[in-house]
C-alpha cells in the first residue's frame, strides 16, 4: 500500500473539493465524487477499484493516522463520519497529547525537585478516561523511585524532597486516555541534575564515652547518596576524617567540657542547616593529695620521708596501667625533671638520704598517670632544704696581731646548725674592695678558726665573708668583714717645718712621729712592720701629685730644696701606708710658701713729657723676711724677685716684667702697645709663684683728661647749605702725642657720627644734611690712646639759628562751581634760603591740630617749598571753624608759629537782606515776586547761591518743607506762580548756600497769604415768586486771577427762634 503525504494530499483534496463544490452547487445534491470526476450512484460505484489510491483509510486501531493541522481545524472537527470523508480520513479520533501541550518544566536541588505542568489545554481535547501519573527515576534506571497519580487536574505542580548532588534524574508526566493513538507521546520526561551540599543535617545526636574518649551516633539523613559522609566537630572544630557511618569514636581527649556536633557533607560541601549538638564532659586526672615531708638525722646522715594519698578512684575493672610519678628537680628553671621515679597505684610512700648524688635544693612533684595520660604536677616542694634554716655562722670575729714583724688576721666563728650531719661545713671567701673574688675554700664541721698573713697576695683592703655550706648549697653570706683594713692607719702627728737660706738657696726640713697602735708593735726607735711605713707626698696648687717618697717606720724626717722641679706653692701631706694601701692623710701644709711673699712697699710714680712723649717711672722697696736673707743692696735668693704687671681696664694682662731682688725700679712710655688706662701692680715672686699684689695704680691716667673749653658755634650758608663752624680749646696742661679730641654727633640718644682729631687741631665744620639734621647735637671729649676723658655737655649744632615765621599773612575767599575757597598768602622772613628750608602750614580745629603731608590727604600739615608763598583750601574738605598757622622749618624742626588765623569763619553767614514779597498779576496768573540783597560778595565778584525754601504751615503750627529752589549768585529776584500748585498759605525762608555749610536761615514770609481777600461789594438781589437772582462786584484792588472765586452761603431764618440754618 502506498500513499501520498502532506501537502500533496491536501492539494488534491482541494482540487476535488473545488470540482465537487461546483457540481454540488449546480445539482443541489450531496454526492461523493470519484477520482475521475464521476459521481457514481450506489449501484455502480466499486470501492475496491480505488483501494490502492485511498490514503485516508483509517483502521480500527488507529495505528496509521496522520498528524496534520487540518485534523484539529473546524473542517475535520465538524465531519460526522471521518471514514467516509476523504479530507479528514487519516485524522485520529481524538487530538493526541504531546509534551508542548502540558508546559512541562523541572527545577531541582539537593533539597528536592519541583515539577510544574499545565493540563488546561489537554482538558479541552475532550478526552475520555483521562489519567495523569507523575514519576521520577535515576537516569538510565528502569525502576521508578516514586510515582503519584494526579487526582485534581487543576493542579499545576508537584514536588519530591531530597535529591543526591551530581545525579541526573528523569521527571515524567504520563497522560493516557481512551482514544490513544500512535501520535500520543504518553510518558513525557525532562532530565534535571541537582548540585550543592546536603539539604539537611542529622536530626539528633547521642554521645557517650569514657575517661579519655567519647562516641557519637546519629540517624542518617535522606536520601542515602553515594558521596554522603558525616563530620564530627568538638567545640566547632573538625575531628578526624569524615565517615560514611552513622557513629564515630574520638580518642585521646584532654579533660574538659566539649560541645559535640555532627554535620552532613558531600563532594560539594557541608549542609548549612542547624547542627544537632550536645555537651559532654571528659573527667580530669588529678595529682595525689595530702603530701607529707618529714626529716631526721640518722647515723650522721640527713633522711627525708615522703607520703601521699590518691585523689581519684578509677574503674577497678579497667586493665589500663595506672600509678604515680615522682619528679625530682635541681632548679626551678628546669622545664623537665632531672629524675622521675614510677610507683604503682598502691605505692604511696618513699625516702631519700642526703649525699653527693642529690642537690641540697632538690625539689619534687607528684603526678597521677592513667595509660598515656598524666595529671598536673603538684607544687614543687623542697626535698631537703626545709629541714634546717641555712643561715651563716654567727658570731664571726677578726683580730689583728703582729707576729715576727708580720701583720696577721685571726678569724673565729660559731656554726648556726645545732645538729651536724654529713655534708655540713663553712665556706670562707676572700674579696677585693671592688667585690672581685680572690679565692674561696671550705672548712668541714666542727672546725671554727683560721689565720691569714698580710702579704702581697692579699691586699690591705681584703674582706672576708663566711657562709654555711651543705653539699652544693650555701647560705647567705655574712656581712663583709675587713681582714686588715679594720686596723686604723692614723696619720703621723707632731709635724714641724723649718726654712733656711744657705748659699742663696731656700731649704725645707719636715719632721713627724708615727701613731700606729696594734698588738705586738710599739713606736720605739728601730722597730718596724714588714710592708708598712710613712709616705710623704708633694702636691701642686691644683692637687696634682708632684713627688712621693716612702720611709720605713724606723725613719721620721725628710729634706727638700727650692729648685725648678718643685714650684713655690708646693704642699706636702703625710700618710701611714701598708703595702699599696694608704691611711689617713694629714692636712696639706705649705712646703716653701711658709715664707711670706710680702708685696713691695713705698711705691712711687713719676710722669714727664719729653719730645711730645709721656714717660712714667715706678720705684719700690722689697719686704721679704727669711732666716739668712736681708734686703741689703746686692743680696738675692735664687728663683725669687719682683714682678711688675701692666693691666688694661678689664684686668687683662698686657705685660709682665720680672726684676731680681737686687733691683727696685722700672720705666714705661706711652705708645701704641699700652692703652691710656693701663694700671700696674707689684708682687714678690718665687719661681712661678707670685705673692700678694700691691693695689693697682694708674700708670698714665694720673694725668687728668679734662674736657675741652671755650666752645664757639658760628653759621654760614655755603653752596645753598647751612653750615656750622665749631671751635674749642684744650684744657690739659701739657699736651702730648696720643692726646685727641672726639666730636660726637647725636640724634636723640644715639650717636650718628664720631670724628676724632689730634691734639694739633681744634675746629670742625658741620653742614646741614644727612646725617646732620636740625635736631642734631654735639659733644666734645678729650681722649688719650682710645681712652675717653672728660666730656662737655650737649650743644645744638643749629640751635642758635632762628627760624622766624612768615609775615604779612592774608586770607581772601572765592566761590566757584559750588565750592568756597580760602586763598592764603604770606612773605618769608629768612633772607638767605638754603637746602631743607621750607614753610609749614598747620590747620587747627577747636584747638586740636591735624597734620598731613602733601602726599597724604588724610593729614592736616602742609610742608611747602620755601619759594612758594600761597596756599588754597576748599570748605568742602575742612570744618568751617578751621584756623591755620605758618612757621619756618628745616626737616622736622620747626620755628615759632604765627598766630592762628581763620580760614572761613570770617565769611558772613547772615541770610540775604531786604527780603520782600510783592504780588503781580500777569495774564490772569497771580505771581509772587521775591527780592533780596546778597550779604557775601568777594573781591573776585563771586559769592554763594541763595536757597529759597517753601513751607506748608499745618494747623498745629508745624512747618513742612514743600520745595527748595537754588538761585545762583548775581540774581536777586525770583518769581513763583500760584498756578504752580502751591497752597495759599505757603510760606518761604532764605539762606546762603555754601555747599557743605549752610548760612543762617531768614524768618518766614507769606508767599500769597499776605494778600487781603476783601468780600464782594455792590450786592444786588432780584427776586420773584419762583426765583432770586444775586449779583455782586469783586473789591480786590490787585485784580482778578486764576484760582480766585466767590463762596455763596444761603441761610434759612426760623421766624419763631430767629436762628439761621446754612
Amino acid at each position: 500500500m502506498w500513499s501520498v503525504r502532506g501537502p500533496c494530499v491536501v492539494l488534491i483534496f482541494h482540487l476535488v473539493a473545488g470540482a465537487a463544490g461546483q457540481e454540488l452547487a449546480g445539482g443541489g445534491e450531496e454526492n461523493i465524487v470519484r477520482g475521475d470526476n464521476i459521481v457514481p450512484d450506489d449501484s455502480d460505484y466499486d470501492y475496491s477499484e480505488f483501494l490502492p489510491l485511498n490514503d485516508f483509510h483509517v483502521n480500527d486501531f488507529q495505528d496509521d493516522v496522520c498528524d496534520n493541522e487540518i485534523c484539529w481545524s473546524s473542517i475535520c472537527s465538524g465531519a460526522e463520519d471521518l471514514d467516509n470523508t476523504m479530507q479528514c480520513g487519516c485524522c485520529p479520533n481524538k487530538r493526541p497529547v504531546k509534551l508542548e501541550d502540558i508546559d512541562l518544566t523541572v527545577s531541582c536541588s539537593p533539597s528536592g525537585a519541583l515539577v510544574r505542568y499545565n493540563l488546561t489545554d489537554v482538558l479541552g481535547f475532550g478526552l475520555e478516561n483521562l489519567t495523569v501519573v507523575i514519576s521520577y527515576q535515576m537516569e538510565g534506571e528502569q525502576d521508578s523511585l516514586d510515582s503519584q497519580e494526579v487526582e485534581n487536574f487543576d493542579d499545576t505542580e508537584f514536588s519530591w524532597p531530597g535529591l543526591c548532588s551530581g545525579v541526573s534524574y528523569q521527571f515524567c508526566v504520563e497522560v493516557t486516555h481512551a482514544d490513544m493513538s500512535n501520535l500520543d507521546e504518553g510518558n513525557m520526561c525532562q532530565a534535571c541534575t541537582a548540585h550543592g551540599p546536603p539539604a539537611s543535617n542529622p536530626s539528633s545526636l547521642l554521645v557517650s564515652g569514657g575517661l579519655t574518649y567519647l562516641s557519637a551516633s546519629w540517624p542518617g539523613v535522606s536520601p542515602q547518596c553515594a558521596d554522603l559522609t558525616y563530620q564530627v566537630l568538638l567545640n566547632g572544630v573538625t575531628q578526624d576524617q569524615p565517615t560514611d557511618k552513622t557513629s564515630h569514636m574520638i580518642s585521646f581527649l584532654d579533660p574538659g567540657l566539649y560541645n559535640v556536633s555532627v554535620r552532613a557533607e558531600n563532594n560539594e560541601g557541608h549542609s548549612t542547616q542547624p547542627l544537632p549538638s550536645t555537651l559532654y564532659t571528659i573527667r580530669e586526672i588529678t595529682p595525689p593529695v595530702d603530701v607529707q615531708v618529714t626529716h631526721a638525722v640518722v647515723n650522721g646522715s640527713l633522711t627525708t620521708q615522703l607520703r601521699w594519698n590518691k585523689s581519684i578512684e578509677l574503674e577497678e575493672e579497667s586493665i589500663t596501667r595506672r600509678g604515680y610519678l615522682l619528679n625530682l628537680y635541681t632548679s626551678e628553671e628546669e622545664d623537665v625533671p632531672r629524675l622521675t621515679e614510677n610507683f604503682t597505684w598502691d605505692e604511696m610512700e618513699t625516702s631519700f638520704i642526703f649525699d653527693s648524688s642529690l642537690s641540697w635544693n632538690t625539689k619534687f612533684s607528684l603526678q597521677t598517670f592513667f595509660g598515656n595520660h598524666k595529671s598536673n604536677e603538684t607544687e614543687l616542694t623542697e626535698l631537703f632544704s626545709n629541714a634546717i634554716e641555712l643561715s651563716p655562722p654567727e658570731p664571726v670575729t677578726v683580730r689583728n696581731v703582729v707576729i715576727n714583724d708580720t701583720l696577721a688576721a685571726v678569724i673565729d666563728w660559731v656554726t648556726s646548725v645545732d645538729d651536724g650531719f654529713e655534708g655540713l661545713g663553712v665556706s670562707i671567701t676572700l674579696w677585693t674592695k671592688d667585690n672581685s673574688e680572690l679565692y674561696s675554700f671550705s672548712v668541714s664541721n666542727p672546725q671554727n678558726t683560721t689565720t691569714f698573713i698580710f702579704e702581697n697576695d692579699l691586699p690591705w683592703d681584703t674582706v672576708v665573708t663566711l657562709r654555711t655550706s651543705v653539699g652544693d648549697a650555701l647560705s647567705r653570706g655574712t656581712e663583709p668583714i675587713e681582714l686588715f683594713s679594720a686596723l686604723e692607719l692614723p696619720a703621723p702627728v707632731n709635724m714641724t717645718v723649718t726654712h733656711t737660706v744657705e748659699n742663696d738657696t731656700l731649704t725645707v726640713e719636715v719632721e713627724w712621729e708615727d701613731a700606729i697602735v696594734v698588738d705586738g708593735y710599739t713606736t720605739d726607735q728601730g722597730l718596724s712592720i714588714d710592708g708598712m711605713g710613712t709616705v710623704v707626698k708633694l702636691w701642686d696648687e691644683e692637687s696634682n701629685l708632684l713627688r712621693s717618697e716612702k720611709f720605713p717606720l724606723s725613719e721620721n724626717s725628710a729634706v727638700f730644696t727650692l729648685d725648678g722641679d718643685l714650684p713655690w706653692n708646693t704642699q706636702f701631706t703625710l700618710q701611714t701606708f701598708a703595702m699599696e694601701h694608704e691611711g689617713d692623710t694629714t692636712d696639706a701644709e705649705d712646703l716653701f710658701s711658709g715664707v711670706a711673699l710680702t708685696a713691695p712697699v713705698n711705691v712711687t710714680v713719676t710722669h714727664t713729657v719729653e719730645n711730645d712723649t709721656l714717660t712714667v717711672g715706678v720705684e719700690w722697696e722689697d719686704a721679704i723676711v727669711v732666716d739668712g736673707y736681708t734686703a741689703d743692696q746686692g743680696l738675692s735668693i735664687d728663683g725669687m724677685g719682683t714682678v711688675v704687671k701692666l693691666w688694661d681696664e678689664e684686668s687683662n694682662l698686657l705685660r709682665s716684667e720680672k726684676v731680681p731682688l737686687s733691683e727696685n725700679s722700672a720705666v714705661f712710655t706711652l705708645d701704641g702697645e699700652l692703652p691710656w688706662n693701663t694700671q700696674f701692680t707689684l708682687q714678690t715672686f718665687a719661681m712661678e709663684h707670685e705673692g700678694d699684689k700691691t693695689d693697682a695704680e694708674d700708670l698714665f691716667s694720673r694725668v687728668a683728661l679734662t674736657a675741652p673749653v671755650d666752645i664757639l658755634v658760628e653759621y654760614l650758608v655755603i653752596d645753598d647749605t647751612l653750615t656750622a663752624q665749631i671751635s674749642w680749646a684744650h684744657s690739659v696742661q701739657d699736651v702730648f702725642s696720643g692726646l685727641h679730641t672726639s666730636i660726637d654727633l647725636w640724634d636723640g640718644d644715639t650717636i650718628i657720627n664720631t670724628t676724632t682729631l689730634p691734639h694739633t687741631e681744634n675746629s670742625i665744620s658741620c653742614a646741614l644734611g644727612s646725617p646732620v639734621s636740625w635736631h642734631t647735637r654735639f659733644t666734645l671729649q678729650t681722649t688719650a690712646m682710645h681712652t675717653k676723658g672728660g666730656q662737655t655737655g650737649f650743644h645744638q649744632i643749629f640751635g642758635g639759628f632762628r627760624l622766624s615765621p612768615p609775615g604779612d599773612i592774608s586770607v581772601k575767599h572765592s566761590y566757584r562751581n559750588g565750592v568756597l575757597t580760602a586763598i592764603v598768602t604770606w612773605e618769608n622772613a629768612i633772607e638767605n634760603r638754603f637746602d631743607g628750608l621750607q614753610t609749614v602750614l598747620n590747620l587747627v580745629v577747636e584747638d586740636e591740630r591735624y597734620k598731613r603731608s602733601e602726599s597724604n590727604e588724610g593729614q592736616r600739615t602742609f610742608f611747602i617749598s620755601y619759594e612758594v608763598t600761597e596756599a588754597k583750601f576748599e570748605s568742602s574738605e575742612l570744618p568751617w571753624n578751621t584756623k591755620f598757622t605758618l612757621q619756618s622749618a628745616v626737616g622736622d624742626r620747626g620755628g615759632p608759629e604765627s598766630e592762628p588765623i581763620d580760614l572761613f569763619s570770617d565769611v558772613n553767614f547772615d541770610p540775604p537782606g531786604d527780603i520782600s514779597v510783592t504780588p503781580e498779576i500777569i495774564d490772569e496768573a497771580l505771581i509772587a515776586v521775591i527780592s533780596w540783597n546778597h550779604p557775601n560778595e568777594f573781591e573776585d565778584k563771586t559769592g554763594p547761591p541763595v536757597k529759597i525754601k517753601l513751607w506748608d504751615e499745618a494747623d498745629d503750627g508745624e512747618m513742612k518743607l514743600i520745595e527748595e529752589k537754588i538761585i545762583p549768585h548775581g540774581q536777586n529776584q525770583a518769581r513763583i506762580s500760584l498756578d504752580e500748585g502751591y497752597p495759599w498759605q505757603t510760606r518761604l525762608s532764605m539762606q546762603s548756600d555754601f555747599g557743605s555749610t549752610q548760612g543762617i536761615q531768614s524768618t518766614y514770609f507769606d508767599l500769597f497769604n499776605h494778600i487781603e481777600l476783601s468780600p464782594p461789594t455792590n450786592i444786588t438781589i432780584i427776586a420773584n415768586e419762583s426765583s432770586s437772582s444775586v449779583e455782586w462786584l469783586h473789591s480786590l484792588e490787585l485784580g482778578q486771577f486764576h484760582g480766585l472765586g466767590t463762596i455763596l452761603n444761603i441761610w434759612v431764618l426760623d421766624p419763631s427762634s430767629s436762628n439761621l440754618t446754612l
